[in-house]
């Protein structure tokens, strides 16, 4: 994007169409405010909001009186057939406030006005001379060039263009150089009610705070009434008057830990807070997302460690959905000067996305998310088949199911994971309770995984899968001698199994009284057996030292195979690369062996 010109007088007269009014085009506001001369200012607070958050209920009545002019969430969106246009825009100087929480973060803007063409994102811009020139339609030379649509004839395009979140503005006129800019008809609303790291500090766009991106991703229109440093103020909506509103989201608590602050005030504030919310807004869905700050100190006499207890406890008894907003920003966020923390250009990504799929993922039940799962396996590559048994197997709780990634909390306190690329793995995976290891299938996903979580034990192996249907046959000797093992063998496999770590005593106990398990018995007497992990891999293979080369861990493979035959299941095997001998029974067995590039264990440990 560039400049058109240099004097407003020669462009404004290039631009053939009439001049409009451009406060016929905001989105995001409650009201506008008149100055002179015509210009206008966006207001996304109403008036009686405005004098609550300057008033002594506040705890920074003056740098909430100036944060609440600022524009965040504020847009200009129409279709036009033009190709350049110009807005009459005047912004107001850097809050004191926020220059001074900014302070440190480098010379570069921290914010300006942020174009979206067709639903493409265009780079941040700055007005000249109270004038903000722009193409939204670049396939020519462009104004200053030759080539450019005759009036009438030009490409329809959507425009949105973003007023800056961190300061105020006034706008007046709107000029084109096509033949007509017509408002879009007006979407249900997504409202934000937060602090600093909703209204974009540190983002260094406006089109991309998360508020802004969620909004986009649901096909809202956004009004965020986020405020830098705000808490719980229930007057701050006591006569909010923001209409059509669909859902709610409140991201709020985290600056408590800057103040001295008592349980019983704050728990008053939260639940005055929470009700307002759903007074005023009794139809929308209401998310709470408890406080992401990972601070490890605070004020000393701050009940900032109790504020996710008290928040969670009063969204839930409104049924609002409680987000645990630690999970949303596993990485990215930027200390500022004051103490606060809030997100940087990816990190805000990062946070709309997992925020996203929380709630995807909350809104539907166990089943539907298994079934969910199952769809998108349905057709991804052979390395993505031990996930899809395992859900298939009921094992586990599907976390995330989403196109290219479904992640499983394993019942040992493992997380399974299938992604097509590792930032859909980083992005989903956050979003499962931290577990001891990953078990991650995709190729390459194992290693990209486990840089981004600075996770340096990486363990690949190579999975064998027996597609066929036709159960193995076994030596008649040895399989009179295979049958299942119970309870009573608990302590011989506790005794001769190497991977005590990977499984509890209470998962053997319970695999073994659900008979998934087969011994081998020669005289009487358990001299080996087989059994199945977590996730429904067969392995475990033990055969005692004096009884080996004698056809016994062959059999018990087998035999565990056409069990899974029986249950109706794929059986599949794990084995490392180095492991030759298991290599050579697999391919002896028909199994087909995959990369050892495509599955593996990442943990910050050997699992």
């Amino acid at each position: 994007m560039r400049y058109m010109g240099n004097a407003q007088k020669e462009t404004l007269e290039s631009l053939t169409l009439a001049s409009v009014c451009a406060t016929d085009f905001l989105c995001g506001i409650v009201e506008t405010t008149a100055e002179q001369d015509g210009w206008a200012r966006p207001q996304r607070f109403g008036t009686r909001q405005r004098r609550a958050l300057s008033s002594c209920l506040a705890w920074h009545p003056g740098q909430f009186r100036q944060m609440a002019a600022a524009t965040s969430g504020v847009c200009l969106r129409f279709v036009t057939d033009s190709t350049t246009l110009a807005l009459a825009v005047r912004l107001d100087e850097e809050p004191p406030a926020t220059r001074a929480t900014l302070k440190g973060c480098g010379d570069e803007p921290q914010d300006g006005l942020s174009l979206e063409v067709d639903g493409q994102q265009r780079e941040v811009l700055q007005p000249r001379n109270d004038l903000l020139i722009f193409m939204v339609d670049d396939s020519g030379d462009g104004f200053g060039g030759a080539t450019m649509a005759l009036p009438g004839l030009g490409t329809r395009h959507e425009v949105c263009l973003w007023l800056p979140c961190l300061r105020g503005c006034t706008i007046r006129e709107l000029w084109a150089d096509g033949t007509y800019v017509e408002p879009l008809p007006p979407r249900p609303r997504l409202l934000v009610l937060g602090d600093e790291l909703a209204q974009g500090y540190c983002c260094g766009d406006p089109a991309c705070t998360w508020p802004a991106l969620m909004a986009r991703d649901l096909e809202l229109e956004l009004v965020n009434q986020s405020v830098a440093g705000q808490v719980f103020q229930p007057s701050s909506i006591l006569d909010a008057q923001v209409d059509n509103v669909t859902k709610v989201v409140v991201e709020l608590g985290a600056n408590y830990v800057q103040e001295r602050c008592d349980k019983a005030t704050v728990a008053a504030d939260v639940r005055g807070f929470i009700s307002e919310v759903a007074r005023h807004w009794p139809q929308a869905e209401a998310c709470v997302i408890t406080p992401t700050w990972q601070v490890s100190r605070g004020c000393a006499n701050s009940c900032y460690r109790e504020v996710s207890n008290i928040l969670a406890r009063a969204a839930r008894t409104r049924g609002a959905q409680v987000v645990d907003g630690r999970k949303m920003v596993a990485e990215g966020l930027v200390p500022l000067p004051s103490g606060a923390e809030v997100l940087d250009f990816r990190a805000s990504r990062r946070f709309a996305t997992r925020l996203l799929l929380s709630l995807d993922m909350a809104s539907a039940s166990p089943q539907e998310l298994r079934e969910r799962a199952l769809s998108v396996l349905a057709h991804e590559p052979i390395c993505a088949l031990p996930l899809r048994e395992a859900i298939r197997r009921n094992i586990g709780e599907v976390v995330v199911a989403r196109e290219g990634c479904v992640v499983l909390a394993l019942p040992n306190k493992g997380c399974m994971l299938y992604a097509t690329s590792g930032e859909l793995a980083e992005e989903s995976c956050g979003l499962a309770e931290p577990p001891r290891y990953y078990h991650v299938l995709g190729s390459g996903i194992a290693r990209q995984l486990g840089a981004h979580l600075a996770l340096d034990d990486i363990e690949p192996y190579n999975l064998c899968v027996y597609e066929n249907e036709i159960p193995l046959s076994i030596s008649p000797r040895l399989a009179a001698g295979i049958r299942p093992l119970g309870e009573s063998h608990l302590a011989f496999v506790l005794e001769h199994y190497e991977r005590e770590e990977l499984v509890s005593t209470e998962f053997l106990r319970e695999a073994l009284r659900r008979e998934r398990f087969l011994g081998a018995f020669a005289e009487g007497e358990i001299v080996g057996y087989i059994g199945e992990h977590p996730e429904g891999s067969i392995g475990m293979l033990h055969v005692l030292h004096e009884f080996r080369r004698c056809g016994w861990g062959e059999a018990l493979e087998r035999a565990q195979i056409n069990r899974c035959l029986q249950r109706g299941e794929i059986p599949w095997v794990e084995v490392s690369p180095k492991n030759r001998v298991s290599l050579r029974l697999q391919k002896k067995l028909g199994l087909t062996v995959v990369s050892s590039g495509k599955a593996g264990y990442v943990s910050g440990g050997r699992v």
